[in-house]
């Protein structure tokens, strides 16, 4: 079955003469059951991307890296979208598999992210929630693949960008921060990760979040007692 769910099954095909015109793609397919609201791109939104009439059920989805540099264009936000669904799409179907170290395309997912940061860090897409996307996306595979310093730079840039969308005193704020903070913890940093749970418990104080205040106090004493 294994072997089955790593059969490419997503043929794209380029019928434009131009980069002006609009890319011809085949209806990707998605596995029964499979949840679409949570892919990262509203279902609407992704059938307009990729200009698809039909958007079925299917057994497996792999696409190869290299169809990536064939979708390319000089619309950054169109470029970064697809790039983060493609990267999304590896990551879909290495799931079988109990850790992200473990799964045979992590260096492909990683890349494609990677890929779409570079493209939205020089563009005008930097402040914007498709960027915010693909910092939080990397860092979170780069860490779940023991980077941690690696994620823990990107986890910082996640904070900043949502400083800037969003201002301090918000929710998604307080979450990279907390974010960074496991990032230090899961080093075993003990000390830095309470420097960072008790910079997030002061946005939450602000924001009445009182549950999450009570866990991480709590995780704070944890650590502490380590």
């Amino acid at each position: 079955m294994r072997n089955i769910l790593h059969i490419l099954t997503v043929m794209i095909l380029l019928s434009c003469a131009t980069s002006k015109q609009k890319k011809d793609l085949l209806p990707v397919q998605f596995p029964d059951g499979f949840d679409t609201t949570k892919i990262g791109i509203e279902f609407k939104d992704l059938q307009r991307l990729y200009n698809l009439d039909n958007l079925t059920a299917f057994d497996s989805l792999r696409i190869q890296s290299k169809i990536v540099t064939e979708l390319l264009t000089d619309n950054k936000s169109y470029t970064a979208e697809i790039l983060n669904f493609v990267a999304m799409c590896f990551r879909v179907t290495n799931l079988d598999h109990d850790k992200f170290m473990d799964f045979p395309d992590k260096d492909t997912i990683i890349e494609l992210y990677y890929r779409a940061y570079k493209i939205g860090q020089n563009s005008n897409i930097k402040n914007t929630q498709t960027f915010s996307e693909t910092l939080f996306q990397l860092s979170e595979c780069l860490e779940q693949n023991n980077q941690y310093l690696e994620a823990q730079k990107f986890r910082l840039e996640y904070l900043d960008l949502m400083k800037t969308i969003y201002g301090f005193e918000n929710l998604r704020t307080a979450d990279a921060i907390m974010w960074i903070g496991q990032n230090y913890k899961n080093q075993n940093l003990n000390d830095s990760a309470i420097v960072w749970f008790e910079k997030e418990i002061l946005i939450r104080k602000k924001l009445n979040e009182n549950q999450i205040i009570d866990r991480r106090q709590k995780e704070i004493q944890k650590l502490k007692n380590n």
